[in-house]
């Protein structure tokens, strides 16, 4: 009797699960729409939505010039206004090429850091390289005081142009700022 249970329960503990298995199969959802349909729908989306209005903030703000948010005066009609439009465009044309000499001296500038930083790291490596294998600086002292010296020269010399090219900058921003004070 006993060996007969046993063996009705594991008929049972056998046919419950792949009973359920076939149950679950024939109730599965939809599959989820795959990454390029969904794309698809956000882009149709976009597209059908209206175009949101512009936003000014600091990163779309004009950097050169005045920035008028009330529009152009219209002066009264009996009243003669003075030529002012051939100013205000001589003034931001001026604005325009300071600022584009500025930005062109800072390129300069960040240029030369670039190279004196190179040198420098260069010199290093080669120092390096002359502690671990001290034969070779020995072997052809001539060469390695010559590289020196010109390394000093090249180096004294991005020097200098970099504090050029710094005053130059200093220069220019002090006549953008007296010129937009002038405004």
């Amino acid at each position: 009797m006993k060996r007969i249970l046993i063996s009705i329960l594991a008929l049972l503990a056998i046919a419950l699960p792949a009973a359920a298995q076939d149950q679950t199969q024939s109730q599965q959802p939809a599959p989820e729409p795959s990454l390029a349909d969904a794309a698809r729908a956000v882009r149709a989306a976009r597209a059908a939505s209206p175009k949101p209005k512009v936003v000014i903030d600091n990163d779309n703000l004009p950097k050169v010039g005045v920035l008028n948010v009330m529009g152009t005066a219209t002066a009264p009609k009996d009243e003669k206004q003075p030529d002012t439009k051939d100013a205000a465009a001589g003034a931001a044309a001026a604005a325009d090429s300071m600022a584009k000499a500025i930005e062109d001296k800072k390129g300069q500038i960040a240029g030369l850091n670039k190279e004196i930083d190179l040198l420098q790291r260069e010199h290093k490596v080669k120092q390096t390289l002359g502690y671990v294998d001290v034969g070779n600086r020995l072997r052809d002292q001539k060469k390695w005081d010559d590289d020196e010296k010109k390394f000093q020269s090249d180096l004294a010399d991005r020097q200098k142009q970099l504090a050029q090219a710094q005053s130059d900058l200093a220069k220019l921003e002090a006549q953008a700022k007296s010129l937009a004070a002038g405004k």
